[in-house]
């Protein structure tokens, strides 16, 4: 076990904020698996756009036909900032009696329940950053936008187009493409099935892939599981509930840690339901899925959804001639009072490359 001196190094602290795995971190590594770290705190987003037309026909030995080629589009944009330290005292570190720990110690004891204590805060500290990313993760999802404010300091909004408007075609919708919400009155008015292919056809006119999977809110899930009580045929018919399988992954397995609930394959697609929810900085709890909601995504590599991490600014990085890295942690003395300042930033960023391959139905009215 490292002593406290190295323990405390900003080398070791980097390292070990950058190896800590958190749970509840669905969206990240469903949606945003692919990172890339920047040496520069701004991001270049480009996009190419080809459109549908087919080539032109010449006649026999004929002079070719001059067409035009991708068009592009930039952005610059600079990755949020995200900056969390804390204080610890020396009784805290010292006399501060934690869960396991004997009411008499030796001085090795005292100095390992310290590292213990350092190194549980510091993953207490990773799994802030962790919520906050996943819940940026889900904001894309539900509209393809990101936006925060600080305290009146700043005000940040970065938006991936998404198709919202043709009547055919968009990938938000506020109603099901039937035009009847999943939970009616009326058994007969839910179009499960028809609104699920309506979402492949939209997918695969956008970008010739289908959904790998459907990502339901609380509500969402219970008009599913009501749906089966009313009409037993559906499950029978309709509904694969075996374990839910993407491509080679086992989701009831590979994300038991993450608070996702496996539901089942409907018409090919997997669905599980996310309920989980986090607290924001003014104390209220939001669902990192809207309740009424379903996502069906493709979750594959084709989507080519990114989460970027922008350099950090911190002078012990320049002095170390360390440029990028995901995670940063430091701590630094207070004389007087005495305490250690532990601190630690990144500045993600999750993108999507390719923003049509989600699109949302809300599923329940009200």
């Amino acid at each position: 076990m490292p002593d406290t001196i190295d323990l405390l190094h900003w080398s070791s602290m980097t390292a070990a904020i950058n190896e800590i795995k958190s749970p509840n971190r669905f969206l990240q590594r469903a949606l945003f698996s692919r990172e890339q770290t920047l040496p520069t705190e701004t991001l270049e987003l480009s996009t190419l756009v080809r459109g549908r037309e087919m080539a032109p026909m010449v006649k026999a030995d004929g002079e070719g036909v001059l067409v035009g080629g991708h068009t592009a589009t930039f952005a610059t944009v600079t990755a949020p900032n995200i900056r969390i330290k804390m204080a610890m005292t020396p009784s805290e570190l010292l006399y501060k009696r934690r869960p396991g720990s004997v009411i008499f110690n030796n001085a090795g004891g005292i100095q390992a329940a310290i590292n213990e204590y350092m190194a549980r805060e510091l993953q207490g500290m990773a799994d802030l950053i962790t919520n906050r990313v996943e819940y940026m993760c889900s904001q894309l999802l539900h509209d393809g936008s990101i936006s925060y404010s600080v305290s009146d300091q700043e005000n940040f909004t970065i938006t991936f187009p998404r198709d919202l408007t043709d009547a055919a075609w968009k990938t938000y919708w506020t109603t099901p493409p039937s035009g009847n919400c999943w939970n009616d009155a009326t058994v007969t008015n839910r179009k499960i099935l028809e609104d699920i292919h309506a979402v492949k056809r939209i997918m695969t006119y956008h970008h010739s892939l289908n959904p790998t999977l459907a990502i339901c809110g609380s509500e969402a899930a219970d008009v599913l599981m009501k749906q089966l009580r009313e009409d037993p045929t559906f499950v029978q018919s309709a509904l694969d509930t075996r374990d839910v399988t993407v491509g080679n992954v086992n989701l009831t397995q590979f994300f038991d840690e993450d608070g996702v609930i496996p539901i089942g394959r409907l018409s090919g697609v997997p669905f599980i339901e996310y309920a989980r929810q986090a607290v924001n900085e003014a104390g209220a709890t939001v669902d990192m899925i809207d309740p009424k909601w379903i996502h069906f995504v493709h979750a594959g590599p084709a989507a080519d959804h990114r989460m970027y991490y922008g350099a950090i600014s911190d002078n012990k990085l320049l002095g170390g001639r360390r440029f990028q890295t995901r995670r940063f942690a430091k701590t630094w003395e207070v004389e007087d009072p005495s305490a250690i300042m532990m601190l630690t930033t990144t500045r993600p960023l999750p993108v999507l490359r390719r923003p049509n391959t989600i699109v949302s139905l809300k599923v329940v009215s009200g």
